[in-house]
């Protein structure tokens, strides 16, 4: 049974800078859920707003049993905007179903996460907007890792991660 850490947090927070600074320190390999569905449907994506999210989740549970890592990093949401621009929280069955090992949750002054949307992706959600999804992936995750019984990490994007990779060591030794 592999280790699976899934690293949360909304859009433009650093999930990927934080993957590629535990790899870097712990060899670990690094997998995106999005890339994962883009990779393995004909998923296409228009805008971080989705619309068929009980889908995509199904081809994600497929797609991770072709992973043969025995430990990996994997980066995702428990919470995502619809069309409306309305929170929705993923169905927790699909985390159930993933059965990480820990949860690390990532967390950013949303006006930073602002700024790094527009300059990655040319537009933005309203900081009041952004904020909301940010409580509510943070409080789903430690949801999902109290339900799981399983390790919960919040680490604040930009801060060193001396702690973050000691706790990862001893979860997957």
């Amino acid at each position: 049974m592999a280790t699976t850490i899934f690293i949360s947090g909304i859009h433009g927070v650093g999930k990927t800078t934080l993957c590629n600074k535990i790899t870097n320190h712990l060899g670990f390999r690094h997998y995106s859920c999005s890339d994962l569905i883009k990779q393995n449907s004909d998923y296409v994506e228009t805008s971080k707003k989705i619309d068929n999210a009980s889908r995509n989740q199904e081809v994600l549970l497929k797609a991770i049993e072709n992973i043969k890592d025995k430990v990996y990093l994997l980066d995702g949401h428990f919470c995502l905007i619809d069309k409306l621009e309305n929170v929705i929280q993923l169905d927790q069955s699909v985390f159930k179903s993933i059965a990480p090992k820990a949860i690390v949750n990532i967390c950013c002054e949303t006006s930073i996460i602002r700024e790094r949307l527009i300059n990655r992706d040319g537009k933005a959600l309203s900081l009041t907007k952004l904020n909301e999804l940010q409580s509510a992936e943070k409080t789903v995750s430690a949801e999902v890792a109290e339900t799981l019984n399983i390790p919960y990490f919040v680490y604040t994007s930009s801060e060193p991660v001396d702690e973050l990779i000691t706790l990862l060591k001893q979860i997957t030794l």
